[in-house]
């Protein structure tokens, strides 16, 4: 009997405390539940971030391999080059085009803010713009209804342009990146756009052309930009308006069906080490990325947890 008092005792202790101190209670649940519905929203980001970066096609556009050489050492002619290597076999790829990524200063035509604003440029030639299947959010009036339809019209019209989804900004703000340069008139969750004008100036030369947008990518293609950035033009209206050659610095390869992609990028990488070339299977630095960001996210919500069972 002597311990059923005492466990009454300190029920009725235990209850009492709480329903003197209301005001520390609430406080007490509110702090609890705030902390493990953000394990939750956590939970739920990193599950999605994990799905979407699991497509590797729309990530990389439907390339394998990525490789990247040296500016001071181009490759003239790649499938040539590959043709005439002992070790590579033109067989083994379905597609290979490349682009060169070129800091620009741009601004909108009749936009509120006029000031240049630091952005890139990717010139990619006809064989890349033939066979990349990124996709698109937005597509302007006029320009068709697929994503096929406008990478032809790049590359049929050197002044067209596609954006990366980086450049537009959202109705929620949720996501923005921190890159200057910002479209006008436009969101990313719109279902349709306008052509919209943008002035492209080289900062060495001070050249300044204009160019029209008539697409948006997917904000999930190029990995959320970790694995590119810069709207695409065709390589022609680098090569018209710059004075100076520029060569092509970033490769993308497509490879046949049952080629080893792993072995197939050893090969590149050995076979032009030279002219500093770099590759990576993409699917493998898609992997990497997400693991990265996956460890940061895991990290966060075990230090939470840990605050939430010393709580």
């Amino acid at each position: 009997s002597g311990l059923i008092v005492e466990d009454d005792f300190l029920l009725v202790t235990a209850v009492a405390y709480p329903m003197s101190a209301k005001f520390r209670t609430g406080l007490t649940l509110a702090m609890f539940a705030l902390v493990i519905f953000t394990l939750i929203v956590i939970s739920i980001l990193n599950n999605a971030f994990s799905a979407a970066v699991a497509d590797v096609d729309a990530v990389a556009g439907g390339w394998d391999i990525q490789g990247i050489v040296n500016f001071n050492t181009p490759i003239g002619d790649i499938r040539g080059a590959i043709d005439d290597h002992p070790d590579l076999f033109l067989e083994d790829f379905e597609a290979v085009g490349g682009y060169t990524t070129i800091p620009v200063e741009a601004r909108q035509t009749g936009a509120e803010s006029q000031r240049w604003r630091r952005y890139a440029v990717r010139a990619a030639g006809d064989d890349f713009l033939r066979a990349t299947e990124s996709r698109l959010k937005l597509i302007a009036d006029g320009y068709g209804k697929t994503d096929r339809e406008v990478w032809q019209a790049l590359r049929d019209d050197p002044t067209l342009a596609v954006v990366d989804s980086l450049v537009v900004p959202t109705r929620s703000g949720f996501g923005d990146s921190g890159i200057p340069f910002q479209l006008e008139g436009v969101y990313y969750e719109d279902e349709e756009m306008s052509p919209i004008e943008l002035e492209v100036r080289e900062p060495r030369t001070g050249q300044v052309v204009r160019v029209k947008v008539i697409g948006v990518m997917d904000r999930l293609t190029d990995a959320f930009g970790n694995i590119g950035l810069g709207m695409f033009v065709s390589r022609r209206q680098l090569d018209e308006t710059v004075p100076f050659p520029i060569p092509t610095t970033t490769y993308r390869f497509k490879v046949a069906e049952g080629v080893d992609m792993a072995r197939t990028a050893r090969s590149i990488e050995a076979a032009f080490r030279e002219n500093g070339m770099e590759t990576d299977v993409l699917a493998e630095l898609v992997g990497d990325q997400a693991a990265a960001n996956r460890a940061f996210n895991y990290l966060f919500t075990g230090y939470m947890g840990l605050g939430l069972m010393v709580g």
